[in-house]
């Protein structure tokens, strides 16, 4: 269990809310963040401005999962997410969750399928607080001109049949947020990854190779409404690492959008493995303050001991641990140089270490 704090620092713990959120029929949702970084907060962090209060409540929605084929060689045993307006195609493989295309809505085809050049992949040993990394990947269609927007069509020589979309994507990934949902009779831990995401469309005559210009880049939106930048947010289940609810932003509405996952939660398809223990130190080289976030260890009483290069015990602190431990101490009475930090358990036995670098400034 994540234990939660309020308005005070706890061995770096802080909970900055709880949030409840209107469903209709009565069920009862919260999301709460816990584990957050100071220096995030103190910035004014995006995951700390949002406003879901009973007065601001956005609009929820249940997310639909479900086996699919698609026409391609490639993939097997597809699943497809149905959330909003986004519907999106994953594949499983291992330890890693590839997100291998999308539906693109045109005018006459709202059912189209568009495959990703390479996938993009959600790794399963990158599922941890803190972890940074990027991604990108492209795509083509080739599209009648029925199924372009008039204001691009109206331009163009009727010798243009077809016209060949290309779309870039890239995207930065931060897990910034580690809290939990809570519903009436059910509680679950989760990683919070947000997602800043850029897609660039170009045009092209198919036949030619031409690029067909765009003056207005709003149009583009008429083809991919999800054409140039936003930032949405993904959430992982911490106990089973699958994948549970998304939050993104409606422009239209102006309000958060909580797409999430119910009734299939503990026998979800998108589940990858249980979590390893991690035993994390960042920042790592460091000149004074670093945290530590201990994950998945057996909750009780530990040890954590810091020794020198010849192996002396320089240092040592007994600690408790919970199913998430986030930790922050000062070191800058370490001279500059390489440690070791070890984790022993509570009858003196080694069950983890981790080199600690001291810099100087």
């Amino acid at each position: 269990m994540i234990f939660l704090f309020s308005d005070i620092f706890l061995f770096g713990q802080l909970e900055i809310g709880k949030y409840h959120i209107n469903i209709e029929g009565g069920t009862s949702l919260f999301y709460s963040v816990d584990y957050l970084d100071s220096v995030l907060v103190k910035k004014g962090g995006s995951h700390v401005t949002w406003d879901l209060s009973d007065e601001e409540s956005p609009i929820v929605k249940e997310v639909k999962i479900s086996n699919t084929n698609i026409p391609s060689q490639k993939y097997t045993e597809v699943i497809r997410i149905e959330s909003g307006r986004d519907v999106l195609f994953y594949q499983k493989s291992r330890s890693k969750l590839n997100e291998i295309g999308f539906v693109l809505k045109t005018k006459t085809n709202p059912n189209r399928i568009v495959l990703y050049n390479k996938p993009l992949i959600f790794s399963e040993k990158k599922l941890f607080y803190g972890a940074k990394f990027t991604d990108s990947t492209g795509f083509e269609a080739i599209l009648s001109r029925d199924e372009i927007p008039s204001e691009i069509t109206e331009s163009l020589p009727l010798k243009v049949k077809e016209i060949k979309l290309f779309g870039f994507i890239k995207r930065q990934y931060h897990y910034d947020a580690d809290g939990r949902f809570e519903f009436k009779h059910k509680s679950v831990s989760a990683l919070r990854l947000k997602i800043d995401e850029f897609i660039e469309l170009k045009l092209y005559d198919h036949k030619s190779g031409d690029e067909i210009p765009v003056y207005n880049k709003k149009v583009l939106k008429k083809i991919y409404k999800n054409q140039g930048k936003r930032t949405y947010y993904y959430f992982f289940s911490n106990t089973n690492r699958y994948y549970f609810a998304k939050i993104s932003y409606s422009k239209e509405n102006k309000n958060y959008v909580i797409e999430y996952q119910n009734d299939n939660v503990d026998e979800d398809r998108l589940y990858l493995k249980k979590y390893k223990k991690i035993f994390l130190i960042y920042p790592n080289p460091t000149y004074n303050y670093a945290k530590i976030l201990f994950s998945n260890y057996k909750p009780g009483s530990y040890n954590l001991e810091i020794y020198n290069i010849i192996g002396k015990k320089i240092w040592e602190k007994n600690i408790n641990l919970e199913e998430n431990t986030l930790m922050k101490y000062n070191f800058s009475f370490l001279r500059k140089g390489t440690y070791l930090i070890a984790l022993k358990d509570r009858y003196g036995n080694i069950i983890a270490t981790r080199k600690l670098i001291i810099i100087s400034i």
